[in-house]
């Protein structure tokens, strides 16, 4: 019985020939590494871009939504000051230390190109009342006829900058936060009702309804402003009104996602120790750090026809060489009534 011939040159791996294969293997993977890492980062930077572009689209989709229903804006001046020591915060943090609201130029432009372009006029807030509810009623007159009435009302709206105590790069992170009041009703409107009945009957219902406050938008100081309303039908000035707090969040949310990066909206690049893409402020004056930051609001225009400019301008950080940003702006026509 013949055996199988054996293969006379079959042989294991020798060590020497392992050790050249190793050798090999890693002589390629430090010269893939770098490229590895440098398309991860391409990835990561792409990712950031597209996050930071939609937050700022969203964003500035909600400042225009409510924007469109304004009917007084409030500016940098003595009196509106007034109305914004009323504004009450729990839930939201203070605004930014040297946060100013834009002063409105009536025959100003938004051009810095332009000499009407008036650069101490630009803020990094709004605040600002828009419709809310309008308020079918039937009531009684004095007669017993049930009448039909219609009361608007109003509520106060803030977006503004704050800081969450983390950090980007080497400065705080700034977060975009939205503030808005209760309703009240229009003061106007009720006391234009001369039946004296059919004005308790509505200001009786506002209360049911949980309305207990009107206010009169023509006035300038807000003490003189307000007035409670009472189940009874009763409506007295309140001067020590404030404006409660009936909801705020940030609308530009810091937060580190899925592959660790962080955004928020942009400090002043004018620091030597924070670089981007975009040049903050492109519109206002900065002063120290952060005004007007990455949230430039400018106001021109007559009552009748304001234009508010805003220019928003994100920033992320992560495992990417250099800091990203992104720039939004808007352009809204609004209504300025008083």
């Amino acid at each position: 019985m013949k055996h199988p011939r054996r293969l006379e040159n079959s042989r294991g791996v020798t060590l020497v020939e392992l050790m050249i294969v190793m050798t090999v293997l890693s002589i390629m993977a430090v010269a893939v590494t770098p490229l590895f890492n440098t398309t991860q980062q391409g990835y990561s930077a792409m990712e950031a871009h597209a996050l930071i572009k939609g937050a700022g689209e969203s964003t500035l989709n909600v400042v225009q939504h409510t924007l469109t229903e304004s009917k007084r804006l409030f500016e940098n001046n003595a009196n509106d000051a007034l109305y914004v020591a009323k504004m009450q915060r729990v839930l939201a943090p203070p605004l930014l230390a040297g946060s100013t609201l834009p002063t409105i130029e009536e025959n100003g432009s938004i051009s810095p190109s332009t000499s009407s372009f008036v650069a101490a006029g630009v803020g990094n807030w709004l605040f600002f009342a828009s419709l809310g509810q309008t308020f079918a009623l039937n009531v009684l007159d004095s007669g017993s006829v049930v009448r039909s009435v219609r009361i608007d009302s109003y509520l106060f709206n803030a977006y503004y900058l704050a800081t969450d105590g983390n950090s980007l790069g080497l400065l705080n992170e700034l977060a975009l936060w939205e503030w808005h009041s209760p309703i009240v009703a229009d003061y106007n409107q009720i006391m234009a009702i001369s039946d004296v009945t059919k004005r308790n009957n509505v200001v009786t219902n506002l209360v049911s309804s949980g309305t207990t406050e009107a206010w009169d938008p023509s006035q300038t100081n807000p003490n003189n402003a307000f007035y409670a309303l009472t189940s009874g039908g009763g409506i007295a000035l309140d001067s020590g009104y404030t404006l409660a707090e009936k909801s705020a969040k940030q609308t530009v949310k810091i937060s580190a996602v899925i592959n660790g990066f962080y955004y928020g909206v942009c400090p002043n690049t004018s620091s030597t120790t924070f670089v981007c893409d975009h040049q903050v402020p492109e519109f206002g004056t900065a002063s120290g750090i952060y005004f007007p930051s990455g949230f430039e609001i400018v106001v021109v225009g007559p009552n009748s026809d304001r234009q508010v400019f805003i220019r928003l301008v994100l920033v992320a950080q992560g495992a990417f060489k250099k800091l990203i940003s992104h720039e939004q702006i808007l352009l809204a026509t609004v209504r300025d009534l008083w």
